[in-house]
Formats: structure tokens, sequence, C-alpha cells
């Protein structure tokens, strides 16, 4: 114990509860040199999360710019119809699916090159303002949309859904 004296009591404070001790501590055994790997030896890390096979349906969240005009059209057109959006959009994939290339290819202007040194680009013809479009898929569906991305050529997941919703919403 300690040498110094304890504190005159104040008048008028007093303890209302009694403070309890910490908690035991329970002693954990050593690790024996049987138990740690060798110096250099490669330990693989434990896996913290349940494996997932590479089919399974797993729900992924993506977000896409779009011009805030046609995210309006799209959540007007959900409702209309009783379907979330992205069955919207995938219905709007769906439909414009043999068209997707045209719709990449006039909506990206060829680049034309000056002097040989550097590659002008001409500027976006649109200036429409854009949101950001937050959607929960399948996985599989984000795969399918990326699939077509690649195929059409597309410059972005963005740029695809933004032409296919423009042509499928314009049809009502």
């Amino acid at each position: 114990m300690s040498d110094r004296q304890p504190l005159q009591p104040v008048e008028g404070l007093g303890r209302t509860s009694r403070i309890m001790p910490p908690p035991r501590r329970i002693p954990t055994p050593e690790p024996t040199p049987a138990d740690s790997p060798a110096v250099g030896e490669y330990v693989p890390a434990p896996i913290s999360r349940l494996p997932t096979s590479s089919d399974a349906d797993v729900m992924r969240s993506t977000t896409l710019s779009i011009p805030v005009r046609l995210v309006e059209q799209l959540r007007d057109r959900a409702t209309r119809d009783h379907v979330s959006q992205p069955e919207v959009l995938m219905d709007a994939l769906s439909a414009a699916r043999d068209h997707l290339a045209d719709l990449i290819a006039a909506a990206n202007p060829p680049r034309r090159s000056e002097g040989g040194l550097f590659v002008r680009t001409t500027p976006r013809a649109s200036t429409e303002p854009l949101t950001t479009l937050s959607l929960r898929m399948l996985k599989r569906n984000i795969d399918a949309i990326d699939q077509l991305v690649e195929t059409s050529k597309a410059s972005s997941r963005s740029q695809l859904c933004a032409l296919a919703l423009q042509r499928y919403l314009s049809q009502d």
C-alpha cells in the first residue's frame, strides 16, 4: 500500500455506491514453438467470411451518372408500371439491345487529329445536368450490362444506360 495519508471527508459529500473491483483476468497460454510457423513459412490468413458460390444470386449496388431529366422519367415510369427502377432499366436495355452499337456510335463523335502530335476531341454536345442514380441489382445482371458495354464499345456503363433509357422512355 501507499504511505499517503487519506484526505479528510468533505461535509455533505458521501459515497452513494460501492465501486466494484475490476474483473479477474484469465491468463492466456503462451504459444509453444510447435504452434508457431518457421521463419519465412507462408501462413494463409484466416477467412473471415463465408465462401459464396460464383454463380450465386448476390445483390450488388451500382451507381450511374444519368441526366436529371432521365432519372425523373425513370422514376415516373417505375411508379406508373408498379415495377422497380432496375426493372425499367433492364427493360430499356433489352429493348435497345439490337440498336446499342448505333446509339453509341451516334453519341461518340469521331476523334479528329491535327498535326499528328495531339489527338483533339470534340466537346460533348449535351451539357444537361447529371445526377447519380444508385441501384441494387443481381450481380449477374450487372455483369450482363458490363458485357453490353464491352460489345457496344460504350465509354461507360452510365453512357450505355443513359442512351438506352433515352430511347426507351421517349417511346411513351
